[in-house]
């Protein structure tokens, strides 16, 4: 399906998703639009990386996120919203636990 050597150097991302040592490089930073997270030692916004499976339930999610028009709010505020489960791919089913649990924790931090 692809190169082994691809799934190892994924799982070794700092930004990894289901990385242990990934809750403690991170912390939450209030912006226009709500809360964001950031790595703490530059304080640049955190992207992370997560193998997930996409279901197409409620996915209506184009390019501009949920963006309708400039009369209901500023783009930047558009927000990306989908259901995910675990992934087919054995190589990363056992991530997904994981991820949800510091996808939580995290969510509660912002409260």
């Amino acid at each position: 399906m692809y190169d082994p050597n691809y799934i190892s150097q994924l799982k070794k991302l700092q930004n990894y998703a289901a990385s242990p040592e990934l809750p403690s490089l991170l912390q939450w930073k209030p912006t226009q639009a709500g809360h964001v997270l950031v790595w703490k030692t530059t304080k640049q916004l955190f992207v992370g990386v997560a193998v997930v499976q996409v279901y197409s339930y409620k996915l209506n999610c184009g390019p501009n996120g949920n963006f309708i028009n400039p009369d209901v709010g500023k783009f930047v505020k558009s927000k990306f919203q989908f259901f995910s489960g675990r992934p087919s791919d054995s190589n990363f089913s056992d991530d997904f636990p994981k991820i949800s649990l510091t996808l939580k924790n995290y969510n509660k931090k912002s409260r």
